[in-house]
C-alpha cells in the first residue's frame, strides 16, 4: 500500500537532508541515511523513504546545494515536499 505523506513527515525528511548538507555536512551512504530516517519515521517503508530523498534531491539541485549522499534525483517532487523544503531551508538560514 502506498504511503500518503503528511506535511510533518516531509518536513522531517527535509530537515534531516538539509542538516547533512548545510548544518553538519558529512558524507553518508544512502543506506546509512535510510537507517537514520527509519528510526525517526518507523512506520514508513524504506522504499518510500528512498523515493522521498530522491524528491528532495530535485530541490537540492534547484537550489544548487551540494550534498554528499550520492542519490539520484527523480524527475519531479510534490508541491508539499517543495513547501516543506522551503520551510526547512528558511529555518536553517536563521
Amino acid at each position: 500500500m502506498k504511503h500518503t505523506w503528511t506535511y510533518e513527515e516531509d518536513l522531517i525528511c527535509c530537515r534531516e537532508y538539509l542538516d547533512r548538507c548545510i548544518v553538519n555536512p558529512r558524507w553518508q551512504t544512502v543506506e546509512s541515511f535510510l537507517d537514520d530516517l527509519s528510526v525517526k519515521l518507523p512506520n514508513i517503508k524504506r522504499s518510500s523513504l528512498k523515493m522521498k530523498l530522491q524528491n528532495i534531491k530535485v530541490l537540492l539541485n534547484a537550489y544548487s546545494i551540494v550534498d554528499r549522499i550520492g542519490i539520484a534525483p527523480l524527475n519531479h517532487c510534490s508541491k508539499q515536499s517543495e513547501i516543506a523544503f522551503k520551510q526547512a531551508y528558511q529555518e536553517i538560514k536563521k
